[in-house]
């Protein structure tokens, strides 16, 4: 893919990844939040800890699926905000304003 096509992100995909696996923080990941993914990762392997050490600990298990549901409703203007700066960067290029950005993905 070209330098100057925005690496727009899909609002639908990001809620769906956080429905089905949110507690896995793959809604993260696929923002390229990879800090507040492998943040969820362990907030998920820390709940499940908590869960078969204690009898109430099942309830430790509600904090990422209760973080997920949340970033269902916060994360719209969130992937908004980062299409518009991916989009702002690629009109910078153009002009000549801003160097190209490496290139890590293949």
């Amino acid at each position: 893919m070209s330098d100057l096509v925005p690496e727009r992100k899909s609002v639908t995909i990001a809620v769906v990844l956080a429905l089905l696996a949110g507690g896995l923080g793959a809604h993260r990941f696929y923002l390229g939040q990879t800090g507040r993914g492998l943040l969820m990762l362990g907030v998920l392997a820390a709940g499940i800890l908590v869960a078969v050490s204690h009898e109430l600990g099942k309830l430790a298990l509600l904090v990422p699926g209760l973080w997920s549901l949340a970033d269902c409703f916060l994360m719209p203007g969130e992937i908004q905000h980062l299409n518009d700066e991916a989009e702002a960067q690629v009109i910078m290029q153009v002009h000549g304003l801003a160097p190209a950005r490496a290139r890590s993905r293949s």
